[in-house]
This record gives C-alpha cells, sequence and structure tokens, in this order.
C-alpha cells in the first residue's frame, strides 16, 4: 500500500489530499471518495478506514475541505454545505481522472456533515457507484428544530 500527497482545485482553493493505492496493481479499481465532518480534518481517525478499504482492493482518495486542515482558505474553520459540496464534487471529478481507476466506480464515503454531500453527490451524479454514510447529517433543519423543542435552552449556544 503507498500513501501520497495530492491536491485539486475547488472553488479557486487547493484542497489537500492523500491518495491511497494497493501495491503493484495496474487495472482500473474502484475508488472510494472519502471526507470527514463538520470542522474535522483527514488527520482524525480516516486513515484506519483507508488502509482498510485499499487492503480490500481500492484506491482511497480522502481530503479536507476548503478552510479547513491542510487546504486552502480563509477565514479558517468555515463551514458552508454548499462549498463542502462542491469540494465533494472536485474530488470526484479529480478520482475519475486518476490512472488505475475505473472512473464509474466512484464511491463516496461520508461521516456526519459529510455524509450530507456525499448523498447529495451521489443523487445527483448517475455515475456515482455507491456510498458509504457513517451517522450521516443529512437535514439540519429539522435537527435544529427537535434540538430547541427538547432543549430550548441551548438557543444561545447555537447561535
Amino acid at each position: 500500500m503507498r500513501r501520497s500527497e495530492v491536491s485539486f482545485i475547488s472553488g479557486g482553493l487547493r484542497c489537500a489530499a492523500w491518495l491511497y493505492r494497493p501495491s503493484g496493481v495496474q487495472q482500473d479499481l474502484p475508488c472510494v471518495v472519502m471526507s470527514h465532518g463538520f470542522s474535522l480534518t483527514r488527520h482524525d481517525g480516516l486513515t484506519a478506514y483507508a488502509e482498510t478499504l485499499v487492503n480490500a482492493g481500492a484506491v482511497v482518495l480522502v481530503y479536507d475541505h476548503r478552510h479547513i486542515g491542510d487546504s486552502g482558505g480563509s477565514p479558517r474553520q468555515f463551514i458552508s454545505t454548499l462549498r463542502q459540496l462542491q469540494d465533494r464534487r472536485a474530488a470526484i471529478a479529480f478520482a475519475r481522472d486518476l490512472d488505475a481507476v475505473h472512473p464509474e466506480k466512484i464511491v463516496v464515503w461520508g461521516y456526519s456533515l459529510s455524509g450530507g454531500s456525499a448523498v447529495a453527490a451521489a443523487a445527483s451524479d448517475e455515475r456515482i457507484a455507491g456510498a458509504i454514510l457513517m451517522f450521516p447529517f443529512l437535514d439540519g433543519r429539522a435537527r435544529l428544530a427537535t434540538i430547541l423543542r427538547s432543549y430550548p435552552s441551548r438557543l444561545p449556544w447555537l447561535l
């Protein structure tokens, strides 16, 4: 297994990524495009998942969204679901152009907030082969309404 540092452009900014590849494989393989949730980075626990997927025979692209981690963008820690979806789509396009990656076998992987962008990307791109979702944050408005009904004292914290 090899891991290399790569990057791609999204919204005019550089998104930092790791590319994991199985050793010695020349054929076109499926590729899993992974990103973390809310404000976490690729350094926060994704390595074990990526290595497991590579050992199962996939190429894996793990990236940081713009404004997060090693990626470019200011202000830092800026969260935008629209921009993160754009980043996801840019990562998918980047993965499709990689050597030894089958462009019709792209799988999106998302945790928490990035689970939402994974679903949105898969729903809007019929070429996506599958999605792996861990605790996907799919409807922020519904979750906010539930929190406010159940815990109204948390409104100042949310704001």
